[in-house]
């Protein structure tokens, strides 16, 4: 296949690193700043030609990256998203989002899963899951990764992967906070266990399927983003137990973002309130501990 990534941060670099692992493939690296991609081509030579486009940066650079490829998609090309957010003021996942700004035809595909860039970049072998409402995205994109150190894993819930992969993050920042708090390895499991059993919940109501909560967009992003040390929602997190200053995360943001798609219903979700009185209101960190004991 003939691939673009779009977003030359530690993702797309490392997705251009598996990719290439398949001989078959071509891929080509493109960023908007200047000069990070070595002998870089313009979008407008580059993307009339791929069989796939993937698009790895930040969600709140989605939409523009997405609005540039838009004039230069072959109509047959393969659109797939790997930002795992929700979209400010919008509230819209991924899916929804690319579905809004790309042509109606066009084929779109998310892939997420526990792949810290960390890790990946030193050999280690990575689990993902690719979802698509079409077969063919699902077996192309499958093809591109065979052989590579990535194994792909297929579902049809869009929309189910696309809100794990926002909630994930989320719920990781808790894990952040109840390292910072010093609360041990039962406690942590306890969080793991509740934190599962109300993203389950919630994708459910928000349209999702309740199973794709335990495959890897979900349990084991969480698990994966929740302890990596390297994860900028854990950092968050231990910023808050450690009642530090902290920037955002597409946690941070998310969650806000489904404080508004669950409205009143939000005082159901014990953790992920919570959580939100932290970040938007300065809570004791202490009451995302104490969600846990909550009924």
């Amino acid at each position: 296949m003939k691939i673009v990534i779009v977003g030359a941060g530690a993702l797309g670099s490392v997705m251009a690193k598996i990719l290439k692992q398949n001989r078959a493939n071509s891929v080509a690296l493109w960023d908007i700043v200047p000069g990070k991609v070595e002998k870089q081509q313009p979008l407008g030579k580059i993307l009339p030609s791929a069989d796939a486009v993937f698009l790895c940066m930040p969600t709140t650079a989605l939409r523009s990256a997405a609005m540039a490829i838009n004039p230069h998609l072959r109509r047959k090309a393969l659109v797939i998203g790997m930002s795992k957010g929700i979209e400010d003021n919008t509230n819209l996942t991924l899916d929804r989002m690319l579905r809004k700004i790309l042509p109606w035809r066009q084929r779109i595909g998310l892939l997420f899963g526990p792949m810290l860039a960390s890790e990946i970049i030193t050999g280690s072998c990575a689990n993902a899951v690719l979802a698509s409402r079409t077969r063919i995205t699902l077996l192309r994109i499958a093809k591109a990764f065979a052989e590579t150190q990535l194994r792909v894993n297929l579902s049809h819930d869009v929309r189910g992967v696309a809100l794990c992969g926002a909630l994930k993050n989320v719920y990781a920042i808790g894990m952040g906070v109840i390292k910072a708090l010093g609360a041990g390895d039962n406690a942590r499991g306890a969080y793991v266990a509740a934190a599962t059993e109300e993203m389950r919940r919630i994708v459910r109501q928000l349209g999702g399927r309740e199973r794709t909560v335990y495959g890897y967009a979900g349990l084991a992003d969480l698990v994966a983003t929740g302890l990596s040390e390297s994860s900028r929602n854990h950092q968050v997190g231990c910023a808050l137990g450690n009642r530090s200053d902290c920037q955002g995360s597409e946690g941070s943001r998310a969650a806000l973002s489904f404080s508004e798609l669950l409205g009143r219903k939000l005082g159901s979700f014990a953790i992920l309130h919570a959580l939100v009185r932290v970040l938007d209101c300065g809570a004791d960190p202490e009451e995302i501990a104490a969600a846990i004991c909550r009924p």
